[in-house]
């Protein structure tokens, strides 16, 4: 009744799409619409001659459809085809993983549409498709770190580019032009050349240099991405490098021309008189340094930047300084010579003893004089008032004649005692009313006294009296003035961290003055003082035992007291017969100054056990203690 086999038949059937068959057993397909019986195998039943099947078409799909990636993402791709077991083939196969599996990886680059064709196992063939895209993700910004002119007629720049994408690189071919005026409001000129990176570079940020013509000082501006092409600016303008912004494709630096200023710039010096001439420039690095040369002056180097210029006659001075690019940059200066004069310049003073002051001093012979005298009188004064000068012994001459225009030389004299000092050159020193009493002929007098303060060599410390809880710290300062300290002392040196430092660190037990000495580079001394007493937290503290074997420690018997204690009107100290061994009266509390030392008429007292009476006087009235102290041998 049935067939003991499947029967198999391939049908080529040329229609698209087609997804559902139907089959008619015992029909010729001659009919249509079906129309049964059309054989000659005659049926009881007709309607059950007809059988379908659905979904049996081979389709592919792939996932995603679409996406849209920056440059350099990794995109996950899947295809899936059906019913029956299928073969892949991917393409185009750029920026993919494999192209016959059905799920490479695909590396986005560009705007691209891949295929994926599937191929069954009957031989069916579909295809799907997925559609990337990729939009710009470079964004190319500029700045503009150096502008500075290069040979006659050109500028350099060094400017940066970077991108700003995550995976940004600077790529070949990317340009750079430079304006003299912002570009976007058409009043540019583009500073020609272009300039157009040459190779492809994986940094994000790239350093170059670029010359182009030349512009007065004022803004620079740079575009990058812009071929150059269009003003006022409109970005895009290079197809083939295409940005996700252009908004920040502009910078702009402000040129400032190279220049050299000389100085000084006009001025008079004495003949002969040798200077420095300096050079204020915007030239960070220059190339080379080349001055003028001429009779009228000598210069110690011509390719320096600070030549000694020593001047023989009024001159104009011209030098010109070449920066790294080539740029020529001239500067000039005019210097003009004074007439013979004398001149004294008060250097320095320092006191010298306490009575006395070291004076180092210049004279200068100036204007064409190439020697000082011998004998030549340097008078120093407190006072030149007239009519009643004070001049401070001795006259200063010279013992030779010093073959120098100008020269340094250093005097003793007496102290002022107002601080002020006059020195005058070409003076006798004699008291003449007239000031100077001139030693030789000068063409001008008005310019041979110079007045100088001096500050005398002191020393202060601070806090100069004070008080403080016993056994507490307070930092003593001292501070000097009117020279360089070379000595410091603190006595007594009980106490203090350091004896030979400004600042010593006080731990005070009883009270104490200290006295600071310092001196000076050479001979002066100063001093000054310091009292820290000290209180203790009690009312009153009497010591039952001391041991005064002079190692600084509970050396001495004495009242030891708190604020409240205005002064000790009395301590007395009996030995064991009666017999008066010490006594103090109207002396502070804590100041072991006030106190036993042990001895008795100049020798150690016996160790053993003393009574001691003291009055003592309180804000609020007088109290009398009475004990025994043990003297500890």
């Amino acid at each position: 009744k049935c067939c003991g086999f499947l029967y198999t038949q391939v049908l080529n059937i040329n229609y698209s799409g087609l997804n559902t068959v139907f089959a008619v057993i015992n029909d010729n397909g001659t009919t249509m619409p079906l129309n049964l019986p059309n054989t000659a195998f005659l049926e009881k039943n007709y309607n059950n001659n007809i059988a379908s099947r659905s979904n049996f078409q081979f389709k592919v799909t792939v996932n995603p459809l679409t996406a849209t990636l920056e440059p350099g993402d990794s995109l996950q791709l899947t295809a899936n085809a059906g019913p029956f077991p299928a073969t892949y083939n991917w393409s185009p196969s750029y920026n993919l993983s494999c192209t016959d599996c059905y799920n490479p990886i695909h590396i986005a680059g560009k705007d691209t549409t891949l295929k994926v064709s599937a191929t069954s196992t009957y031989g069916c063939i579909d295809s799907a498709y997925t559609i990337i895209k990729v939009p710009p993700a470079d964004d190319y910004v500029i700045r503009i770190t150096e502008v500075e002119c290069s040979g006659t007629n050109q500028l350099y720049a060094a400017f940066t580019i970077c991108n700003n994408f995550r995976r940004g690189v600077i790529p070949k071919g990317l340009k750079v032009s430079f304006y003299d005026a912002d570009p976007s409001t058409g009043n540019a000129n583009l500073l020609g050349p272009v300039f157009t990176t040459s190779q492809n570079y994986t940094d994000k940020c790239v350093s170059f240099g670029h010359y182009f013509n030349r512009t007065a000082p004022g803004k620079i501006y740079a575009v990058v991405n812009d071929n150059g092409t269009t003003i006022p600016l409109n970005l895009p303008n290079n197809s083939s490098l295409s940005e996700k912004v252009y908004t920040n494709n502009k910078t702009d630096f402000d040129y400032v021309q190279q220049y050299v200023q000389l100085q000084p710039a006009d001025t008079t010096v004495y003949r002969k008189e040798t200077y420095i001439a300096r050079m204020l420039t915007n030239v960070s690095d220059p190339a080379s340094i080349k001055w003028q040369t001429s009779n009228s002056y000598s210069l110690s180097c011509i390719d320096c930047a600070t030549p000694a210029i020593t001047v023989t006659d009024n001159a104009t001075i011209k030098m010109q300084m070449n920066n790294q690019y080539g740029c020529i940059i001239p500067g000039e200066m005019k210097v003009k010579i004074f007439p013979p004069d004398m001149t004294v310049e008060i250097m320095e003073t320092a006191c010298y003893t306490n009575t006395s002051t070291l004076v180092k001093f210049r004279i200068c012979a100036n204007n064409g004089y190439d020697t000082i005298a011998n004998n030549l009188p340097v008078s120093f004064y407190e006072t030149i008032a007239n009519g009643s000068p004070k001049i401070l012994s001795p006259v200063f001459t010279t013992t030779r004649t010093e073959p120098t225009g100008c020269a340094v030389f250093a005097h003793i004299i007496n102290s002022p005692v107002t601080q002020s000092l006059f020195a005058v050159v070409n003076d006798k020193g004699k008291g003449a009313s007239s000031i100077p009493e001139p030693y030789i002929t000068e063409t001008n007098y008005s310019n041979n006294i110079q007045q100088k303060t001096i500050v005398p060599f002191s020393v202060t410390v601070s806090p100069a009296d004070t008080s403080i809880l016993r056994a507490s710290t307070i930092q003593l300062q001292g501070q000097a003035v009117g020279g360089t300290v070379s000595f410091i002392q603190w006595e007594p040196s009980e106490n203090l961290s350091c004896t030979n430092c400004l600042n010593p660190l006080a731990t005070s037990q009883p009270s104490a003055q200290y006295k600071l000495t310092v001196q000076n580079e050479y001979l002066c001394t100063a001093s000054a003082y310091a009292i820290v007493k000290t209180y203790t937290g009690r009312k009153i503290n009497i010591p039952s035992a001391f041991t005064p074997n002079n190692d600084g420690l509970n050396d001495v018997f004495y009242i030891m007291a708190g604020k409240e204690v205005t002064k000790v009107v009395n301590l007395s100290v009996f030995n064991r017969w009666g017999e008066k061994v010490f006594e103090s009266t109207n002396s502070p509390a804590n100041d072991r100054s006030y106190g036993w030392n042990g001895t008795l008429k100049g020798k150690n007292a016996e160790g053993g056990v003393y009574v001691y009476l003291a009055t003592v006087e309180f804000v609020n009235g007088k109290e009398q203690f009475k004990g025994t102290v043990t003297l500890i041998r």
